[in-house]
């Protein structure tokens, strides 16, 4: 049997202490056909499972990972993310959560199925060619400086070199950071109007279009409003809760609003993005 490499993992948004093995792929073409039983921990690039064929890793989870693959059918490149049968999010309802939600500042969702042959869940969406808020803000304030200019985020989003960018009238830091405020709240707003709270808003959940553009992302915590059971969704990033959600977290207070939770840690983002750090460390 050929030695299987995994790809390499891209740091800045998976979680590198995530060990979980995939199980039963569908290998690339020309591999034996007892590959079929064995289980890894990473798909290569040419591995097929579904309609999808792998291209590269994108990012890891305790529960899964997520990877840029080639929808066969439709031909097109798709971010696909592969949840393990069995984890607490094999069944969150996520993709139900996005497709009732058409924003351009929302990544979009393009289907939800199971894998019989694997056992696990997969979700396909918009591919958005850039990289998150996190590595971002990471960049624009590494070393730290208290002037940048939006050619400066577009450069970071976009994996150029600072002033490669052309931009006749760049706006500063309190223009741009507006404007990306402006764009995410829409996309709030949006959500909220059609009744899913995100509840997890971090840097890492923000995806930044090599324009310049951000996305709000991966709604694996959302919670509908007006589901039957009581919210148990009280997951979320500690340095972005609101102390009403930390409370919840931490067992000692009662349910929150989460419309009013996201709009808090969307004020914590904005912070970091202005100054390149949390206001509460």
């Amino acid at each position: 049997m050929p030695d299987r490499k995994p790809l390499p993992v891209d740091t800045e948004s998976a979680d590198p202490a995530a060990t979980d093995p995939f199980a039963t792929f569908v290998p690339a073409e020309g591999r034996e056909a007892a590959e079929c039983q064995v289980c890894y921990d990473a798909l290569v690039r040419g591995d097929q499972i579904g309609d999808f064929r792998i291209q590269r890793l994108l990012g890891r989870g305790s529960f899964g990972a997520v990877y840029l693959a080639r929808e066969l059918t439709l031909d097109r490149l798709v971010a696909i993310k592969v949840v393990l049968p069995g984890g607490r999010k094999s069944d969150s309802g996520e993709g139900r959560n996005l497709a009732r939600l058409k924003h351009p500042n929302i990544v979009g969702v393009y289907g939800e199925a199971h894998d019989s042959q694997s056992g696990c869940r997969l979700l396909w969406m918009q591919f958005v060619d850039g990289c998150n808020l996190a590595r971002v803000i990471a960049q624009l304030h590494n070393p730290p400086r208290v002037v940048w200019t939006e050619s400066d985020l577009i450069a970071a989003a976009s994996s150029q070199t600072r002033g490669d960018t052309s931009s006749k009238q760049s706006r500063g830091v309190v223009e741009t950071v507006c404007r990306v405020g402006q764009q995410l709240s829409a996309a709030i707003e949006h959500a909220h109007r059609c009744g899913v709270t995100h509840r997890d808003i971090k840097p890492a959940n923000i995806l930044m279009q090599c324009d310049g553009v951000p996305l709000l992302a991966d709604f694996n915590l959302a919670d509908l409003e007006n589901d039957d059971e009581e919210s148990s969704h009280v997951g979320g990033t500690i340095a972005y809760m609101p102390p009403e959600q930390l409370a919840r977290f931490l067992g000692s207070g009662p349910d929150y609003d989460g419309r009013r939770a996201d709009i808090y840690s969307l004020g914590v983002v904005l912070w970091e993005l202005a100054c390149g750090a949390r206001p509460y460390a």
